[in-house]
C-alpha cells in the first residue's frame, strides 16, 4: 500500500482547504521527506486525517462520532461548519479514495450523519458508501486493520529507543504498549479468574453435598416395616367402620320414619284449622257461582252510568268555556278603543291601518338614526384620522385654520399637485446620491493615502533589516571561516583517544611479533602504557561544536531572510504601485462629482448642503401629508352643516310617534288584539253547538240506564237481589273467584298428599327391623372411635412415607450433584493446568510470555531490516539473563549489552526495530509509506548525519515513500524536501510543500 496524495479541510488547526500530493512534485522527487513546524502546529494532525479517512478513527481517541465532535470539540476547526479528510492510496497497482466529511445541520446545534465512501480513481465507481461498512471494505482492499495501519505506517520510533534499553519488566510493558498486545494480560487475568471460579464452584458443590443427609439401610426397613404393620390395621379398622355403618343406617332410618310420622300428624291437625277457616269463603263462592251469569247486563249498566256522568261533566265544562269566550271577546274591544281612542267600527281593518301608521313612524325614525350616526361615526374617524395626520386638529386648529396653511405652504413651495410634490422630492434624491458618493469616496482617499504612508514606511524598514541581516551574516561566516579548521584538529584528536581507550581488552591479548586485528602492525607500543586522555581537549571541543552549531543555526536563519528579501520587497513595490493608482482615481471620481454638484475645484460644502437638503425633504413630506388631507377637510366642514338638521328631524318624528302609541310593540298588540277577538268569535260559536250535542246526548242516555236496570232487577229477584248493589256485592272479581277456587282446590290435595304419606312411613316403618339393642349414641361413639384410629393410622403411614420419599429425592439430588462435581473437577482440572501455565491475578505471566514470543518475533524482522543499514550489528535475546543484547560482527562476533551502543547506533538499531514492527504488522502487504514520528532530538551531530544517511539509503533501497517528524533543525535542513505546516495567528495553520 502507497498513500500517493491527502486532501483536508477544517482539521484541527488547519482552517480551510489543503492538499498534499506525494506521487508527483517535490515530495515524490525526494522520496525521504520531513513534517516540520512548531509544537501544536498541526504536524500530527497530517496523520489523524489519513487514518481518519481510511477507518474513521484517529490515534489518542479512537473511533470519531458526532456526540464526540460536539461534546470534545475535536476534529472539527472551531467556527467552521463542515470539515473532511481525504486519501488516495495504491495497492497492487490499483488507485482508491477513501473519503471521510461531517456537517453541522442548518441550526448549527447538531450533527448531520458523517458521510463515509470508497471508491475506485480510475472509473469514480463507489465501491462503498454504507457509514458501518465502509471500514470493512478499506480493511479488506488494503489488508491492514486500524491497529496494524499505525503499526505498519505510524512508526513512533522514540517508544524502540526506549525498548532497546529497558529492564525486562520496562520492557514487557513497552513492547505491550507498542503492539497494542493488551489482549494476553487480559487473558492471564481471566485464566486466574476461571480458575479461581471454578474451584469455588467445586468447594461450595461440595459444602452443599455435606448438608445432604439419607437414611441408612436398617432405618429404612425398619420404616417399611411399620408401614405394613399400619396399614393391616387400617384394613382391620375400615371393616369394623363398614359395619357399625350399616347398623346405624338402621338406627337413623327407623328415627327418620318416625320424626316424619310426627310431623304427617302436626301437618293434618293443621289442615283441619284450615278447612274450618275456609266455610265463609266456600259460601262466597257459592254465592258468586249462582250470580256470575248476570255480570256481563251489571257491566253493561255501569258503563251506561259512567257515560251518563261523563256528559253531565261535559256539558258544565262547555258552559264554563262559553263564558270564558265572551269575556275575552269584550276584553280585546277594550284594548282596541284604547288603541285607537275610539269604538272601531271595522274592527280588524281599522286596527290594522293604525299599526302601519306606527311602523312607518318607525322606519322613518330608524332610517334618520342610521343616516345620523353614520354620517356622526364619519365625522368622528376624519377628526381622528386628521389629527394623526396634521398632528393637531382641535377648536382653534380647525378646517379653516388647516385649509389656510396648507394653501399657504403651497404657494411657498410653488406646489399644487401630487406629481409637482414628486418630482421636487425625486431632485432631492438625486442631489443626496451625489453627496452620498463625495462623501464615500472622500473616505475612501484618506484609508488609501494612510495604507500608501504604511507601505513605505515598511518598506523602508524592511531595507534597513536586509542591510543589517546582510552584515550579520558575513560575522558568522567570517567566525565559521576561522573557527571550522580548529575544531575539526580538535575533534581527530579527541576520537582517536577514544578509539584507543576502547581496544583495552584487545590490547591485553596482544603478543610481541604478532600482528594485529585491527591495524595489522607487528610493534604494539601502547600495549601497556596507555596515553592518557586529555579532558581539556574534549572540553573545549565541546564547546567549540556547541558555539558552531549555533553560528550555523543563526547562519540558516538569516540567508532565509535574506534570500526571501528580494520577495517581499518585490511584493511591497506591488502594493505600493497599487495603492498609488487606488489614489489617483479617488482623485478622479471626486472632480467628477464636484463638476456633478456644481462646486469649484476647492469647495466641498458637504455639511451645509446635506442640512439643507435634510430639511427641504422633511418640508416636503409634510406638506405632502397635509395636501392629502384637503378633501377630508372638506368633508369635514360639510358634516359640521349636516349633522345638527338631522338630530333637529329625528326629534320631531319621535315625538310624533309617542302622540300616536307609547306601548312596546305596536305589531304584537294588534295582533294579538284582533287573534284573541276573532279566536273568542270562533270559540264560542263551536261551544254553543258542542252544549246543544251534549244535553241531547245526555237524556238519551238517561232513559237507557232506567229500562235497562228495571230488567235485569225482574230476572235476580228469584236470588233475593234488591237493587244493583247487592248483586254487585255477590259477584266477585274474576281474579278474587279464581283464587277461592285455587285454594278450594289445594286444600283438596294437600289432604290427599297427607293421607298417602301416612300410609307409606307406615308399610316402612313395618319392613324394618333392628337386631342391635344398643342405642343410637352409643353406635356413633363406637363409630367415631373408629374413624379416630383410622385418621391416626394414615397419618403416620403419610409421615413415613413422606420421610421415605424425601430421602429418595435427597439420594437423587445426591446423585446430580456428585455427578456435577465430577465435571466440575475435570473443567477444574483443565484451568488448573491453564493456571499455572499462564494464569495470574495481574495477567503478567501470559503477558510476559507472549511478548517473549513477539519480541523474537521482531527481533527476526529487525534484524532482516538491520541488514539494509548496516552489516556490523544483529539483535539477539538472552532466555537466561532476560537481557537484548547486540552482536559486533566487525569484532569478531563480540556481543555486549544495548546499554553500551553510542547514540548513533541506538538509532539504527531503533529504526530496525521499527520497521521490523511494520514488517510483523503487515506480513502479508507491501509497505511503501511510512511515517517515522521523532526520536532524533537526542542524537549528537555525527550519529544525526549516521541517522539521514540510514533513512537516505533505506529510501533509496525499498523505494518508499518516507515521511520524519521532526523539530530537529539539522535534519530540516538536510532534508530538502518538506511539509511545513506554518502557525497563521489565532490558533490556525496552513500547510506549505518546499521542494529540495
Amino acid at each position: 500500500m502507497k498513500i500517493t496524495a491527502l486532501k483536508l479541510k477544517n482539521i484541527h488547526s488547519l482552517r480551510g482547504e489543503h492538499e498534499i500530493d506525494f506521487a508527483n512534485g517535490a515530495l515524490a522527487e525526494a522520496g525521504l521527506f520531513a513534517i516540520t513546524g512548531p509544537t501544536g502546529a498541526g504536524k500530527s494532525t497530517l496523520l489523524d486525517a489519513i487514518t481518519l479517512a481510511l477507518f474513521k478513527s484517529i490515534p489518542r481517541v479512537g473511533r470519531i462520532s458526532p456526540e464526540q465532535i460536539k461534546s470534545q470539540g475535536i476534529i472539527l476547526t472551531h467556527h467552521t461548519d463542515e470539515c473532511y479528510a481525504e486519501v488516495t492510496f495504491n495497492v497492487n497497482g490499483k488507485d482508491y479514495r477513501a473519503h471521510w466529511s461531517i456537517a453541522k445541520t442548518r441550526t448549527g446545534e447538531n450533527f448531520r450523519q458523517p458521510i463515509h465512501e470508497l471508491s475506485e480513481v480510475e472509473t469514480g465507481n463507489i465501491l462503498c458508501d454504507r457509514y458501518s461498512d465502509t471500514v470493512k471494505e478499506v480493511e479488506k482492499i488494503v489488508g491492514l486493520t486500524y491497529d496494524q495501519f499505525i503499526k505498519a505506517m505510524l512508526l513512533a520510533q522514540g517508544e524502540f529507543a526506549k525498548l532497546l534499553k529497558a529492564d525486562a519488566k520496562e520492557r514487557d510493558q513497552l513492547l505491550e504498549d507498542i503492539t497494542g498486545a493488551h489482549v494476553y494480560r487480559r487473558i492471564g487475568k481471566a485464566v486466574f479468574e476461571k480458575h479461581k471460579h471454578h474451584k469455588q464452584k467445586l468447594e461450595q458443590s461440595q459444602l452443599i453435598l455435606d448438608q445432604i443427609e439419607v437414611f441408612d439401610k436398617d432405618t429404612r426397613n425398619e420404616l417399611d416395616s411399620t408401614i405394613k404393620k399400619l396399614s393391616a390395621a387400617v384394613t382391620t379398622l375400615i371393616k369394623e367402620q363398614n359395619a357399625i355403618e350399616a347398623i346405624l343406617e338402621i338406627k337413623r332410618k327407623r328415627l327418620d320414619l318416625l320424626q316424619r310420622e310426627d310431623n304427617v300428624r302436626r301437618r293434618l291437625d293443621i289442615w283441619k284449622d284450615k278447612q274450618a277457616k275456609w266455610t265463609e269463603n266456600a259460601r262466597r263462592l257459592e254465592r258468586h257461582e249462582q250470580l256470575a251469569p248476570f255480570r256481563e247486563p251489571l257491566q253493561d249498566i255501569r258503563l251506561l252510568e259512567k257515560d251518563e256522568a261523563k256528559l253531565v261533566q261535559g256539558i258544565e265544562k262547555t258552559e264554563k268555556a262559553l263564558a270564558n269566550a265572551r269575556e275575552k271577546q269584550s276584553n280585546a274591544e277594550a284594548v282596541a278603543k284604547e288603541l285607537l281612542k275610539k269604538t272601531p267600527q271595522n274592527f280588524n281593518q281599522e286596527l290594522r291601518d293604525f299599526r302601519d301608521q306606527i311602523n312607518a313612524l318607525d322606519e322613518a325614525i330608524s332610517n334618520q338614526k342610521n343616516t345620523f350616526q353614520n354620517k356622526k361615526e364619519g365625522f368622528e374617524r376624519l377628526r381622528d384620522s386628521l389629527a394623526r395626520r396634521l398632528g393637531t386638529f382641535n377648536e382653534e386648529k380647525n378646517t379653516a385654520y388647516w385649509l389656510a396653511h396648507i394653501e399657504s405652504a403651497q404657494q411657498t413651495h410653488d406646489i399644487y399637485s401630487d406629481e409637482a410634490l414628486e418630482n421636487a422630492l425625486q431632485k432631492i434624491e438625486l442631489r443626496e446620491g451625489l453627496l452620498s458618493r463625495f462623501s464615500d469616496q472622500q473616505k475612501m482617499l484618506g484609508v488609501y493615502q494612510s495604507n500608501l504612508q504604511d507601505l513605505l514606511n515598511q518598506r523602508k524598514k524592511t531595507n534597513e533589516k536586509h542591510a543589517d541581516n546582510q552584515e550579520q551574516l558575513q560575522s558568522i561566516r567570517q567566525n565559521l571561516k576561522e573557527e571550522m579548521p580548529r575544531r575539526d584538529a580538535l575533534k581527530r584528536d579527541v576520537e582517536q583517544r577514544k578509539r584507543e581507550a576502547g581496544l583495552e581488552a584487545q590490547r591485553a591479548d596482544l603478543q610481541e611479533g604478532e600482528a594485529c586485528p585491527l591495524c595489522g602492525s607487528t610493534e604494539h607500543p601502547y600495549a601497556e602504557h596507555l596515553p592518557e586522555l586529555d579532558q581539556t581537549k574534549a572540553h573545549l571541543l565541546a564547546e567549540l561544536e556547541e558555539k558552531i552549531k549555533n553560528w550555523e543555526k543563526e547562519a540558516v536563519a538569516l540567508q532565509t531572510r535574506i534570500n526571501d528579501h528580494d520577495g517581499v520587497n518585490k511584493e511591497l513595490d506591488d502594493k505600493i504601485k497599487a495603492t498609488e493608482k487606488e489614489v489617483s482615481s479617488s482623485n478622479d471620481n471626486m472632480a467628477k462629482l464636484r463638476e456633478n454638484l456644481g462646486w469649484s475645484a476647492n469647495e466641498a460644502p458637504l455639511e451645509d448642503e446635506t442640512k439643507r437638503l435634510k430639511k427641504l425633504r422633511i418640508d416636503l413630506n409634510r406638506l405632502g401629508s397635509q395636501m392629502a388631507c384637503v378633501d377630508d377637510l372638506k368633508d369635514v366642514q360639510e358634516l359640521e352643516k349636516e349633522l345638527p338638521i338631522l338630530d333637529r328631524q329625528i326629534r320631531e318624528t319621535t315625538k310624533q310617534r309617542i302622540d300616536l302609541y307609547t306601548g312596546a310593540n305596536i305589531n304584537d298588540d294588534v295582533a294579538g288584539c284582533i287573534q284573541t277577538r276573532d279566536q273568542a268569535l270562533e270559540a264560542m260559536e263551536r261551544l254553543q253547538r258542542e252544549l246543544s250535542e251534549s244535553k241531547i246526548n245526555h237524556e238519551q242516555t238517561s232513559v237507557k240506564v232506567k229500562e235497562k236496570t228495571k230488567e235485569l232487577l225482574r230476572h235476580v229477584a228469584a236470588f233475593g237481589i234488591a237493587d244493583l248493589e247487592d248483586l254487585s256485592t255477590g259477584i266477585l272479581p274474576e281474579a278474587e273467584a279464581n283464587r277461592l277456587r285455587s285454594e278450594a282446590q289445594v286444600l283438596k290435595d294437600e289432604k290427599q298428599t297427607i293421607e298417602g304419606e301416612q300410609k307409606t312411613i307406615a308399610e316402612q316403618l313395618g319392613d324394618i327391623v333392628d337386631q342391635d339393642e344398643r342405642p343410637l349414641e352409643e353406635c356413633t361413639q363406637v363409630r367415631q372411635e373408629i374413624v379416630d384410629k383410622l385418621e391416626n393410622h394414615r397419618s403416620d403411614i403419610t409421615r413415613i412415607q413422606t420421610r421415605l420419599e424425601q430421602d429418595n429425592k435427597n439420594r437423587a439430588k445426591r446423585k446430580a450433584i456428585e455427578k456435577e462435581m465430577d465435571e466440575q473437577g475435570k473443567a477444574l482440572e483443565v484451568w488448573h493446568k491453564l493456571n499455572i501455565m499462564i494464569g495470574d491475578a495481574t495477567g503478567a505471566k501470559f503477558s510476559s510470555f507472549v511478548q517473549r514470543l513477539t519480541l523474537k518475533q521482531l527481533l527476526l524482522f529487525a534484524n532482516d531490516r538491520l541488514l539494509g543499514l548496516s552489516d556490523r550489528y544483529r539483535l539477539f535475546y538472552t532466555e537466561d539473563n532476560n537481557t537484548l543484547m547486540v552482536e559486533d560482527l566487525h569484532l569478531g562476533s563480540t556481543t555486549r549489552s544495548v546499554s553500551s551502543l553510542s547514540g548513533g547506533e541506538s538509532f539504527k538499531l531503533s529504526l530496525a526495530l521499527a520497521l521490523g514492527l511494520s514488517d510483523l504488522a503487515a506480513q502479508n502487504v507491501k509497505i511503501d509509506s511510512l511515517f517515522i514520528d521523532e526520536g532524533f532530538g537526542t542524537l549528537d551531530s555525527d550519529s544525526l548525519n549516521d541517522a539521514i544517511a540510514t533513512l537516505e539509503d533505506l529510501q533509496s533501497k525499498s523505494n518508499k515513500s518516507v515521511g520524519v517528524i521532526s523539530h530537529v533543525e539539522e535534519l530540516k535542513e538536510r532534508l530538502g524536501a518538506k511539509i511545513n505546516v506554518v502557525p497563521t495567528g489565532k490558533g490556525y495553520s496552513k500547510v506549505e510543500i518546499i521542494g529540495s
